[in-house]
């Protein structure tokens, strides 16, 4: 088997046709033998035996014939008729000479024709026995006739007659011994047709053999392995990878069952794989899609704490606003007092002075306690982005160090200024508990000066500007406030957008995993790994 297991296709067919073309060449070189031998027999037989024996047979009529024209003119001349002149026997013996030349031209080409070797032996006597009885008794017969002596062809008569005899058996041996040699060789052929008969019937039942070995050969080592090779196809369609095709010599088959063990390995290796970054695409993907989630909630919150915000802001303005108009129409009333609050300037002076301070510290205090409310806007800003990144950065919000620190930033900033506004707070007394004791002095003349409120315009022509002021602000910052709520929209629908793309990444792992989970694996078949597969993990696919 390991010979048939290594042969080549190639080699295998290669095999069968010289097999054939061997039993070929013998069938046909036994039929041309066969036809060869039959070809020369025949040859021999209408060539040699026939011929000879036609130009024997030949040579005995004619010259039988001419004896017998001579013992006619024997008769003539012994019964002397008148009738037969001298011109009747020469050309009676014309005739007969004749005769006696086609004779001896028939034995001539009898002794022509080519001969067998073996029939050397008779044809010497039949050679010996015709030119004695020509020449020794025949035409002397002949000459003596036609010169009209009788008796010397009495005298021959006799001895010509033993000589015929012994060259008509000399012949007749001949005949019978072209017969014999026919015979021998029809038997002869007979031999060489019934081996040929045997040896075309023997490399017929080899060709049945060799057919039924080729027809063996071709079923165990292509029909059955290919059909092996088509269930084993079946086996993999099913998603069984478990199972390998066993080695099968270095042929074409065992090239290919080679082959095809590799694309199962190979094909293993994707599964494998692919199982393998699935579940963690999976994983990847359920992560995702539970940060977008809550990041979605969280800027969902900032977006409706701004919305609030705003409307406060807004608000705000509104009451700026009628300030604004209040401190306008108290301007008006102020100037129609201003002329009864001259009488009281000088007792007032150091008050004013006073309070001048007080309006500038005020004013300070105004200032810084703008300043603290901007800080801590942008403080809430910056902590609220703070927290977003970093819910969605997780372990790499690093990143946000440098929102931390303007955050300490600005607290520190805002400490400094509530400081600020503690000493002005305390200064502010101090200025106050003088300008108290001033008005006290000025006991009667503050009740004018309250009256009038001359120097109460400017102090309200200074809060109608700070108003003014502080309403632009304010509508700055809600400038601001309405851009960053529409930011934040803007970014709540791209965090609503990328949790939808992570719940649709999530259901194609998920589609992924049910797809590669039909195939068995050698490890879930309680099989060991092939050795292209003995360093990898196993699968590991997340619960469902």
């Amino acid at each position: 088997m390991q010979f048939w297991d290594n042969l080549t296709m190639r080699m295998s067919w290669t095999l069968v046709l010289l097999a054939f073309l061997t039993l070929l060449l013998v069938l046909s070189g036994t039929g041309l033998y066969a036809v060869d031998q039959s070809r020369q027999s025949i040859e021999q037989l209408t060539q040699v035996n026939v011929n000879q024996q036609a130009a024997l047979n030949r040579t005995n009529s004619t010259l039988q014939s001419a004896r017998l024209d001579m013992a006619h003119l024997y008769e003539e001349l012994i019964e002397q008729d008148t009738s037969f002149s001298t011109a009747d026997r020469q050309q009676e013996a014309g005739g007969l000479s004749a005769q006696l030349g086609d004779a001896e031209s028939a034995f001539q080409s009898f002794l022509d024709l080519p001969a067998n070797p073996e029939h050397a032996s008779l044809i010497a006597p039949i050679k010996t026995s015709f030119e004695a009885l020509l020449t020794t008794h025949v035409q002397p017969q002949a000459t003596a006739l036609y010169q009209g002596n009788t008796s010397v062809y009495q005298g021959e008569r006799d001895a010509a007659q033993r000589a015929y005899d012994g060259f008509y058996q000399d012949a007749i041996g001949f005949f019978h011994t072209i017969e014999e040699q026919g015979n021998t060789r029809l038997e002869n052929f007979d031999t060489v047709i019934y081996y040929a008969t045997a040896i075309i019937i023997a490399v017929f039942i080899i060709a049945i053999a060799l057919s039924v070995l080729v027809y063996w050969g071709v079923g165990a080592n292509l029909i059955r392995p290919i059909k092996r090779v088509i269930q084993h196809f079946e086996i993999m369609a099913k998603g069984d990878l478990s199972q390998h095709m066993a080695n099968r010599g270095n042929n074409e088959i065992g090239q290919l069952l080679m082959a095809l063990n590799h694309m199962q390995d190979s094909l293993l290796n994707t599964v494998t794989t692919v199982r393998t970054s699935g579940g963690e695409v999976y994983a990847s993907a359920s992560d995702i899609a539970r940060g977008n989630q809550e990041l979605s909630a969280r800027t969902e919150r900032q977006s409706a704490s701004l919305t609030q915000t705003a409307s406060s802001i807004e608000e705000m303005t509104s009451t700026m606003e009628r300030s604004s108009d209040n401190a306008s129409q108290a301007h008006r009333v102020a100037e129609e007092a201003a002329g009864k609050a001259e009488q009281g300037s000088q007792v007032v002076h150091s008050v004013v002075e006073r309070m001048q301070e007080i309006r500038q510290s005020s004013q300070q205090i105004t200032d810084i306690i703008a300043l603290i409310d901007s800080i801590a806007f942008q403080t809430n800003i910056l902590a609220l982005n703070a927290s977003v990144e970093a819910a969605r950065a997780g372990e790499q919000g690093r990143g946000f160090a440098v929102v931390a620190n303007e955050v300490r930033q600005l607290a520190t900033r805002s400490a400094t200024a509530a400081t600020d506004i503690r000493k002005l707070i305390d200064t502010s007394v101090g200025q106050v508990e003088a300008g108290a004791r001033q008005a006290d002095l000025a006991g009667e003349t503050m009740t004018e000066i309250i009256a009038s409120v001359r120097h109460v315009t400017t102090l309200m022509d200074e809060i109608d500007v700070a108003t003014r002021e502080q309403r632009s602000g304010i509508q700055e910052i809600n400038t601001a406030v309405n851009d960053m709520e529409q930011t934040t929209q803007q970014n709540a629908a791209m965090v609503q957008q990328a949790s939808a793309a992570a719940l649709q990444l999530q259901d194609e792992a998920d589609r992924l995993n049910q797809v590669v989970a039909r195939f068995t694996l050698p490890r879930e078949a309680g099989e060991s790994l092939p050795a292209s597969h003995a360093t990898q993990p196993a699968p590991a696919l997340p619960a469902f």
